[in-house]
Protein backbone atom coordinates (compact mmCIF):
# COMPACT_ATOMS: atom_id res chain seq x y z
CA UNK A 1 0.00 0.00 0.00
CA UNK A 2 2.90 2.09 0.91
CA UNK A 3 4.77 1.93 -2.75
CA UNK A 4 1.17 2.58 -4.14
CA UNK A 5 0.83 6.06 -2.82
CA UNK A 6 4.62 6.75 -3.34
CA UNK A 7 4.30 5.77 -7.02
CA UNK A 8 0.53 8.04 -6.86
CA UNK A 9 2.10 10.87 -5.68
CA UNK A 10 4.87 11.20 -8.08
CA UNK A 11 3.12 10.53 -10.82
CA UNK A 12 0.60 13.53 -10.12
CA UNK A 13 3.38 15.76 -10.04
CA UNK A 14 3.41 14.83 -14.05
CA UNK A 15 -0.39 15.94 -14.35
CA UNK A 16 0.19 19.60 -12.30
CA UNK A 17 3.05 20.70 -13.97
CA UNK A 18 3.42 23.15 -17.13
CA UNK A 19 5.97 20.89 -18.55
CA UNK A 20 8.19 18.20 -18.35
CA UNK A 21 11.31 20.35 -17.21
CA UNK A 22 8.96 21.76 -14.62
CA UNK A 23 7.81 18.83 -13.21
CA UNK A 24 11.71 17.20 -12.72
CA UNK A 25 11.92 20.50 -10.74
CA UNK A 26 9.93 19.72 -8.71
CA UNK A 27 10.73 16.07 -7.99
CA UNK A 28 13.89 17.07 -7.49
CA UNK A 29 12.90 19.33 -4.82
CA UNK A 30 10.65 16.68 -3.28
CA UNK A 31 13.66 14.64 -3.01
CA UNK A 32 16.29 17.25 -1.83
CA UNK A 33 18.15 17.54 1.65
CA UNK A 34 15.69 20.69 1.85
CA UNK A 35 13.31 19.16 3.87
CA UNK A 36 16.11 18.16 6.90
CA UNK A 37 16.89 22.13 7.05
CA UNK A 38 15.77 24.21 10.47
CA UNK A 39 12.03 25.58 9.90
CA UNK A 40 11.52 28.97 9.97
CA UNK A 41 9.67 30.62 13.09
CA UNK A 42 5.90 31.40 12.86
CA UNK A 43 4.27 34.70 12.77
CA UNK A 44 3.01 35.35 16.12
CA UNK A 45 -0.42 35.55 14.32
CA UNK A 46 -0.35 32.09 13.74
CA UNK A 47 0.61 30.79 16.59
CA UNK A 48 -1.89 32.81 18.15
CA UNK A 49 -4.72 31.11 16.25
CA UNK A 50 -3.10 27.50 17.15
CA UNK A 51 -3.30 28.47 20.69
CA UNK A 52 -6.91 29.45 20.85
CA UNK A 53 -7.73 25.92 18.72
CA UNK A 54 -6.10 24.26 20.48
CA UNK A 55 -7.79 25.98 23.94
CA UNK A 56 -11.64 25.19 22.31
CA UNK A 57 -10.44 21.77 21.78
CA UNK A 58 -9.10 21.61 25.59
CA UNK A 59 -12.75 22.89 27.09
CA UNK A 60 -14.53 20.43 24.25
CA UNK A 61 -12.73 17.86 24.68
CA UNK A 62 -15.14 15.83 26.30
CA UNK A 63 -17.70 16.01 23.32
CA UNK A 64 -17.61 14.71 20.13
CA UNK A 65 -17.22 17.71 18.17
CA UNK A 66 -14.98 20.92 20.49
CA UNK A 67 -16.73 23.44 18.97
CA UNK A 68 -20.47 22.69 18.92
CA UNK A 69 -21.25 24.05 22.44
CA UNK A 70 -18.23 26.24 22.70
CA UNK A 71 -19.92 29.56 23.51
CA UNK A 72 -23.29 29.25 23.69
CA UNK A 73 -23.13 30.40 27.41
CA UNK A 74 -21.69 33.62 26.94
CA UNK A 75 -24.06 36.57 25.95
CA UNK A 76 -25.11 37.41 22.51
CA UNK A 77 -22.11 40.08 21.61
CA UNK A 78 -19.39 38.11 22.73
CA UNK A 79 -21.10 34.69 20.29
CA UNK A 80 -20.82 37.23 17.66
CA UNK A 81 -17.76 38.49 18.25
CA UNK A 82 -16.62 34.89 18.24
CA UNK A 83 -18.23 34.18 15.21
CA UNK A 84 -16.44 37.10 13.39
CA UNK A 85 -13.38 36.85 14.61
CA UNK A 86 -13.43 32.93 12.84
CA UNK A 87 -14.89 34.33 9.55
CA UNK A 88 -11.26 37.38 9.56
CA UNK A 89 -9.51 33.99 10.67
CA UNK A 90 -10.46 32.17 7.58
CA UNK A 91 -10.38 34.64 5.11
CA UNK A 92 -7.29 36.18 6.70
CA UNK A 93 -5.38 32.80 6.55
CA UNK A 94 -6.64 32.11 3.09
CA UNK A 95 -4.48 30.07 0.66
CA UNK A 96 -3.67 31.62 -3.02
CA UNK A 97 -6.86 30.49 -5.41
CA UNK A 98 -4.91 27.55 -7.57
CA UNK A 99 -6.53 26.49 -10.89
CA UNK A 100 -8.59 22.93 -10.71
CA UNK A 101 -5.90 20.48 -11.18
CA UNK A 102 -7.94 18.62 -14.33
CA UNK A 103 -8.50 21.76 -15.88
CA UNK A 104 -6.75 21.04 -19.04
CA UNK A 105 -9.12 18.05 -19.56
Amino acid sequence: MGVTFGLTVIAWVFFRAKDLHHAFEYLGGMFSTSGFSKPQIFPRSILLLIAVFILIEWRGRTQEYAIANFGFNFPKPVRWAFYYTLVLAIVWFAGEKQQFIYFQF
